[in-house]
């Protein structure tokens, strides 16, 4: 019951094993010459299918093929498995590439954003700088504008008869007046353009705001390609670029993936062959008129 069992399983590992290296092999190839793309999916399944065979005919016939045979098929199961590690390469090449042309779009994207948020906020320290002049020149101004208004243009002096008086002089009251009027119209340019500024600083945050939340949705849209997140923070961790990475994983994989399939299925086939060979008759007993086979034969008998 439990060979039985295994011998399930390891059909059924077998099956997946064995389809999913075939699937991906054949695809993979059928993209490399996409020209001819219906031709080269039945001469991959042709290949599939006569690499398998190739295999286990190895495996029961090694001593009875004569030597140039058996080197021929050697050499070409070795040959198939590396066009089948070729065209699984080629398919999983061709996800990667996929999934990294949209990652480094929005990567990209990404990027623009985050120059143009990086430019909106060296503008807005220029306008805090600008904010900050103008309200000390606003002070300024209004402080001359307070010495003016309280300078006195009143003199003293003597009529002709000797007595004292007080006169307005006038050109101390033009020069007052013009003094006023300059530093009125400067405040009022001063605050003119301190509200243009206002508005253009709350404009640029409205911008900057607006840039966050782009980022953060292509930010969003990124996570869509995990696979890609997942490799890049291995290569981050081993301090290598992100295309080696994935180069590397593809080559441990497709070196592990055919084998892994042609040696299940030698081993079912050993398993297969030594089942049928338990079940050979060895003797008959006469006396209970029954076929005795190895897997019942008495200890002695058929070893």
């Amino acid at each position: 019951m439990k060979i039985n069992w295994f011998r399930s399983s390891l059909l059924a590992s077998i099956f997946v094993l064995a389809g999913s290296a075939a699937f991906f092999s054949v695809y993979g190839m059928a993209h490399l010459f996409k020209s001819q793309f219906i031709a080269i999916i039945i001469l991959g399944l042709g290949l599939e299918a006569a690499k398998f065979t190739a295999t286990v005919g190895l495996h029961d016939l090694w001593k009875r093929l004569n030597g140039l045979l058996r080197t021929y098929l050697f050499a070409g199961v070795v040959a198939l498995s590396l066009i089948t590690s070729l065209g699984i390469y080629g398919f999983l090449s061709s996800a990667y590439t996929i999934s990294k042309a949209e990652y480094s779009i929005d990567e990209g994207k990404i990027q623009n954003l985050e120059s143009i948020k990086k430019k909106k906020q060296e503008v807005l320290v220029q306008y805090d700088d600008r904010l900050k002049k103008l309200n000390e020149s606003k002070k300024e101004q209004e402080q001359r504008l307070n010495e003016a208004v309280k300078s006195s243009t009143v003199m003293e002096g003597k009529d002709r008869d000797g007595d004292k008086i007080t006169y307005v002089d006038k050109r101390a009251q033009q020069t007052k007046d013009k003094m006023i009027q300059i530093a009125s119209d400067a405040i009022q340019q001063s605050n003119v353009e301190y509200s243009n500024l206002i508005q253009e600083y709350e404009t640029t945050q409205r911008d900057i705001l607006n840039l966050e939340t782009q980022i953060l949705e292509s930010r969003q849209s990124q996570t869509k390609n995990s696979d890609i997140l997942t490799f890049k923070f291995i290569a981050d961790g081993l301090g290598l670029d992100l295309d080696r990475t994935v180069r590397y994983f593809i080559l441990i994989l497709i070196f592990v993936f055919d084998p892994m399939a042609l040696a299940l299925v030698l081993l079912y086939q050993h398993l297969r062959n030594n089942s049928i060979n338990n079940t050979e008759p060895v003797y008959v007993d006469r006396e209970k008129q029954k076929i005795i086979y190895k897997e019942n034969a008495p200890r002695g008998i058929g070893m």
